[in-house]
């Protein structure tokens, strides 16, 4: 991206801080429209970005890392002039790096400069520390994907994101035990990911269907398993949105080491089909 041009900046950390904009740019972070004059002045908004997380390995600042069903809410500033651009990349340092990215605002999509993490440098900086909790465990999501997807192809012979979700809520059990098998044993191979998971039939409702006096419990039963995941899938999107507030909450630098579950749709428990 051309430096002599305005941009708008997607903040998501110590940027929102009024009094840090303020100390970086040398102007007025506002959020009254009235208030903005575009000059000295400028309106942060309400704004999403879609497809990042925010971790925080030094406990101090935060970074956007990517994360597929991750989404952070920051503000959309601008458009600031060409020449805050220098200022931004100085104070955001080598462990940020930019990237254009659509983010998401109540007017619509919207593109913006966002410094998100440099997991290079930030593996250098932070060595394992920052590799187990991070990139371990995305690693350890692509890999579940990757064997619900070879699953729903052997005994479903679909491909469809949907029945690949459905699945991932039937094993939910069973990923829930591999991701701590993976981050409380030092790890888990690619093979034992596979087995576990399509090793097992998927389970139906057929038993249910040929009892009669199951079969006339089978709507109650039905409407508990869609409660239960629509609370899983709320419990997901909670986590994966507050992932850095839940980490601070939960006793700050050391608790991210060991995630419960995985930030994934794969991780939703139901109860299980007789």
């Amino acid at each position: 991206m051309s430096e002599t041009k305005p941009f708008n900046l997607f903040a998501y950390g110590t940027m929102m801080n009024p009094a840090i904009f303020r100390a970086v740019l040398g102007r007025e972070l506002v959020t009254d429209p009235a208030e903005a004059d575009g000059k000295t002045s400028f309106l942060a908004r309400e704004a999403v970005l879609p497809g990042y997380k925010k971790v925080s390995p030094d406990s101090t600042y935060v970074y956007a890392v990517p994360d597929t069903h991750g989404r952070i809410r920051g503000y959309v500033i601008g458009p600031l002039p060409a020449e805050s651009m220098a200022a931004m990349r100085l104070y955001e340092g080598r462990n940020y790096r930019r990237k254009t990215i659509r983010v998401m605002t109540r007017e619509g999509s919207e593109r913006a400069i966002v410094f998100v993490g440099n997991l290079d440098e930030l593996e250098h900086s932070f060595g394992y520390e920052f590799h187990d909790p991070l990139k371990q465990e995305m690693l350890l999501r692509e890999k579940i994907e990757v064997a619900l997807l070879e699953t729903e192809r052997e005994q479903l012979h679909t491909e469809e994101q949907t029945v690949r979700r459905a699945v991932g809520e039937l094993r939910g059990d069973t990923i829930r035990d591999l991701v701590r098998l993976h981050f409380d044993g030092g790890g888990i191979s690619d093979y034992a990911i596979r087995r576990s998971l399509k090793e097992a039939p998927i389970r139906d409702f057929g038993t249910i269907a040929q009892d009669p006096e199951a079969n006339a419990l089978a709507p109650n039963y039905l409407a508990m398993v869609v409660r239960q995941v629509l609370f899983n899938q709320l419990e997901e999107r909670v986590r994966g949105e507050f992932r850095y507030d839940l980490d601070q909450l939960g006793g700050g630098r050391g608790s991210t080491s060991a995630p419960s579950a995985p930030s994934s749709p794969s991780a939703c428990s139901t109860p299980t089909p007789s």
